[in-house]
């Protein structure tokens, strides 16, 4: 849905152990950059390292750090896009938490509070 190129994703929480094999390969056709964060970060990175692809890869403690860094890297543009492949319960209560405070995030950001 979005221009390949110009999208960086936010991937994380906690891990279902799912076989990565075709989010990776989907991330590395169609982003410019990755951010993951919780505790599925360290699974994933090893998933991004294998594929020896150009994409940018970063890593964050937490969803909160995980928006910042994105919005540090992002261009006029970009779009920072929520999508975790991963269950919510390392950091939120259910996933429309942290769907509500990824909204405030952008909101925040969005109004020059960027907190």
């Amino acid at each position: 849905a979005f221009t390949p190129g110009n999208l960086i994703v936010l991937l994380g929480g906690r891990d279902k152990g799912t076989d990565l094999t075709e989010l990776v390969r989907a991330s590395c056709e169609c982003a410019r950059a990755v951010v993951l964060y919780g505790e599925a970060r360290e699974r994933f990175a090893a998933a991004f390292a294998a594929a020896d692809d150009t994409l940018q890869v970063f890593e964050a403690s937490g969803m909160k750090q995980a928006f910042q860094v994105a919005c540090e890297f992002a261009h006029a543009g970009d779009v920072v896009l929520l999508s975790p492949a991963c269950a919510s319960f390392d950091e939120f209560s259910c996933f429309e938490e942290r769907g509500d405070t990824f909204k405030a995030y952008v909101a925040a950001y969005a109004s020059g509070n960027n907190n």
